[in-house]
């Protein structure tokens, strides 16, 4: 399933940016992955991602062109994932964001403060 984003006004007359190409979402025998079609960066956050004895939050960038198993299948079950600022993550999901990192490395330390980014929602195994 392709999703293209398009850039937005963060400011008036300054857009953000464009995401030509957009991303691929594509589950496997493996898992969900993202293939990142675009020519910026995405940053990615998953609870299979995750080391479940840190309490640190793990984002993984994904450059233009490459991509990431972003859900691991059976990985989700049990998962601890701490809790952020945000509220409570659902253990089925995965948070991207585009063009702007976040987390404990970054000035931005939740995902809701980056410009543009979506939470996919995945349904659980059966």
């Amino acid at each position: 399933m392709a999703a293209p984003v398009v850039g937005r006004v963060a400011a008036p007359g300054r857009p953000v940016t464009s995401f030509d190409g957009g991303l691929t979402l594509s589950r496997e025998p493996d898992g969900v992955w993202v293939y990142n079609r675009s020519d910026s960066p995405i940053f990615v956050n998953s609870p299979t991602l995750d080391d479940p004895e840190s309490r640190t939050l793990l984002v993984y960038r994904v450059p233009p062109g490459h991509c990431l198993n972003i859900f691991q299948k059976g990985k989700s079950t049990g998962c601890s994932y701490p809790q952020t600022g945000s509220g409570p993550v659902d253990p089925n999901s995965v948070r991207i964001s585009f063009a702007k990192g976040w987390g404990p490395k970054y000035s931005r330390q939740e995902v809701t403060s980056c410009p543009c980014w979506v939470e996919v929602l995945l349904a659980p195994c059966r």
